[in-house]
């Protein structure tokens, strides 16, 4: 059985991020749980075990009839040393405050040193018995623009490069549609306006998000003989995804997209300035020159851009209108 149980376990960590979302998930029991969550080379984030143990915990008291609060959960997780298994200080401030605090599963001490771990860089071994070893397939890759754009950082000139097609004197929507070779996580987007100056004020902008999945559909025609000719027929599926709101401050606005991308999907940014009628040039003057990128690139893949995330993974980007995203973040999932 030795041999079934490494292809079973590698199977869940191939697969942890629809594992961990599974109902059978909620079944397994304490010590195989730990077996999982000892793996390295679980490809998922650590927030998203976070939450499946918590998801996981309160089954198990829901189904012994006992309280659900911060000790009992506790003590469940404290069985089979569960709790150390989970990389805690390896979230972020964010994750840290919104999903392992109100769950009340550390004592005041722990959450101290948890505390300092996040926010003091280089800090994490001091957090006792808490994994501090980041997983393999949890890896956070942020990818700048201009290096897909220039890579090697290998620009022709100055930003007038062939890449771009001019300025634009006032904010101008971008699209980013990004698609992959392998299935990924989009984690978050930087928005920053490519200007000179920034401005006194502050600006909002919408951002649409939408996936477009391509499908095959098998169709039956009549000919005139009468016969049954089959054809495969290739349509895109578009669902919307929500929208998001962020104001801009003259700083980089980072926003949370967490979105996985398929290899027939993919992931549409729209990102829309909110300029009231009549108030379009509120910039300025030669202010705030954005790079308009044109449409005449060689297209790979059909994208404009094809950047090689790993040795195993490749993206591939069309960026129209203004220059506005900055970077984004990108979890690869083995």
């Amino acid at each position: 059985m030795a041999k079934l149980r490494t292809n079973a376990l590698k199977y869940i960590a191939d697969n942890a991020i629809d594992v961990v979302k599974n109902d059978d998930f909620l079944m397994l029991l304490s010590e195989d749980l730990v077996d999982i969550l000892k793996l390295d080379s679980l490809c998922v984030q650590e927030v998203d075990v976070v939450r499946a143990v918590l998801t996981w915990v309160d089954h198990k008291l829901i189904k012994s009839k006992n309280r659900i609060d911060g000790k009992s959960r506790r003590s469940v997780l404290l069985k089979d040393g569960i709790l150390f298994t989970m990389a805690i200080p390896l979230l972020s401030l964010e994750e840290f405050t919104s999903v392992v605090i109100p769950s009340s599963i550390l004592t005041d001490e722990e959450q101290l040193q948890i505390f300092k771990a996040i926010t003091i860089p280089n800090n994490a071994l001091t957090c006792g018995i808490f994994r501090v070893r980041p997983r393999e397939g949890g890896r956070v890759v942020e990818v700048s623009v201009n290096d897909i754009v220039y890579p090697g950082n290998n620009r022709s000139g100055d930003i007038n490069s062939s890449m771009f097609s001019g300025y634009c004197s006032t904010l101008k929507t971008e699209t980013l549609i990004v698609k992959v070779n392998k299935r990924i996580k989009i984690k978050s987007v930087t928005i920053k306006p490519q200007f000179q100056q920034p401005s006194q004020n502050n600006y909002n902008f919408r951002v649409d998000i939408k996936t477009v999945t391509r499908v095959q559909k098998v169709i039956h025609r009549k000919s005139i003989v009468m016969f049954d000719i089959r054809g495969v027929e290739e349509r895109d599926i578009e669902t919307d995804e929500g929208t998001l709101h962020v104001t801009f401050e003259g700083k980089a606005c980072k926003l949370p997209i967490d979105k996985v991308v398929l290899e027939n999907e993919k992931l549409v940014l729209t990102i829309t300035p909110c300029l009231h009628y009549g108030n379009s040039n509120i910039w300025g003057i030669k202010q705030d020159l954005i790079p308009i990128i044109q449409q005449t690139c060689q297209l790979i893949n059909g994208m404009m851009f094809k950047h090689e995330l790993s040795h195993q993974t490749s993206l591939y980007l069309t960026l129209t209108g203004g220059h506005l995203v900055e970077s984004f973040e990108v979890v690869e999932i083995c």
